[in-house]
């Protein structure tokens, strides 16, 4: 990650997804050289039913390079995030085993349908009264590991149904994007944002349907997301630097929690599968003061019923640029990848991944901005479509 080599364009002589994935070329390519595995490396791979086949080609590409595997299927019929989290900590628990994989594992893939922080990384740091191990074991354990831990969002019927997408054409997209090649005029224009944003003392957002909103990210580090991980990045102390994620492009960084002020305005968006369109947020102190949408507003509503809640509290803003990746409307709602190109997402609630102070099994919402301008202290950086 965080370096020239980020992003990518497809070539148009790319045939690997024609007809159907080629997992044991993709598999090669993960292995060598997005985590980079070498002989005598210790390598976990987790994944639902719906990554078998990408799970069992992993396995025998880390054989290959003279790695030892270990293929982790769960079993919950309920596929998804939440079940891959909880199979991940019943994997990990009690604290004390979790500190000793962190400490002997090199490689951990995980197969999983959804883009979601890894909740599991932190479970242990503040419950682990009945394991040997505490939470500042635990604390250690993840600075000091040297693992190097990618995610990869596989594309998955279920997924599609719920949000009503056409499966042939979300599939084709996502293997596509996952399977993404490399350029170095797109890393220039990535790095050169990344570099603004690090010396950012206000951003601003506006956009012709009324956003004017203002934050402030000093002292937070930018987070780029570029599907490879080194040794080097895993060696180092910050958790984010180890964690890289299929498909890649995306910057991110943690939004200073008090800052936040003024009003978004969200074209379309969905709340629990339903669309919600033309929803209001309005800002002071970093905290959300109200919601209002045209239609669906009930739903998210409900999501932010505590005034007093860690949910309101503002909580990072990523963008994307992945060429291969695409928003796709649902039939009144949005789907929205958050590293597509031009993607601009705002999210409220727990930020810890990032930097961020709001804990981070702090439920998230996040919130695509569409034909938006992003200034960096007075300066446009960002345009989205």
């Amino acid at each position: 990650m965080k370096k020239a080599l980020s992003l990518f364009i497809f070539l148009s002589t790319t045939t690997l997804f024609a007809q159907q994935v080629n997992y044991d070329s993709l598999a090669r390519k993960i292995v060598e050289q997005h985590v980079m595995v070498k002989a005598g490396e210790t390598v976990y791979i987790y994944s639902d039913q719906n990554g078998v086949s990408l799970m069992e080609a992993l396995s025998k590409a880390c054989e290959a390079r003279g790695a030892t595997a270990y293929p982790k299927l769960n079993p919950d019929k309920f596929q998804g995030t939440e079940s891959m989290n909880t199979f991940l900590e019943k994997e990990l628990s009690p604290a004390d085993k979790l500190v000793n994989w962190l400490n002997t594992t090199d490689v951990c893939i995980i197969l999983t349908p959804f883009d979601k922080d890894p909740k599991w990384l932190f479970k242990d740091l503040g419950n682990t009264q009945n394991a040997s191990a505490g939470p500042q074991t635990v604390r250690d354990a993840l600075i000091k590991t040297h693992a190097r831990m990618l995610y990869i969002h596989i594309p998955t019927r279920a997924f599609a149904e719920g949000l009503s997408l056409p499966y042939n054409a979300y599939e084709e997209m996502s293997w596509h994007a996952i399977d993404a090649h490399y350029d170095s005029a797109l890393a220039t224009r990535v790095n050169r944002l990344k570099n603004s944003l690090a010396k950012a003392k206000q951003i601003r957002i506006t956009s012709p349907l009324g956003t004017n909103f203002t934050f402030s990210t000093t002292g937070r580090a930018v987070l780029s997301f570029d599907g490879q991980i080194t040794t080097e990045e895993a060696a180092g102390r910050a958790l984010f630097k180890k964690v890289d994620r299929l498909p890649a492009g995306m910057l991110e960084v943690s939004i200073v929690e008090n800052s936040a002020q003024g009003k978004v305005v969200v074209s379309q968006t969905e709340c629990d599968y339903d669309a919600v369109t033309l929803a209001t947020l309005t800002f002071a102190g970093g905290k959300l003061q109200s919601l209002t949408a045209k239609d669906g507003g009930e739903c998210l509503t409900g999501k932010f019923a505590s005034p007093q809640g860690p949910q309101n509290v503002i909580g990072s803003i990523s963008f994307g640029f992945n060429p291969l990746l695409r928003p796709m409307d649902t039939g009144g709602s949005l789907y929205w990848p958050k590293a597509a190109a031009g993607m601009v997402t705002l999210t409220l609630g727990g930020n810890q991944f990032a930097g961020g102070n709001n804990a981070i099994d702090t439920p998230q919402l996040s919130f695509p901005l569409r034909q938006v301008t992003v200034e960096v202290d007075g300066k446009v950086v960002f345009k989205a479509p």
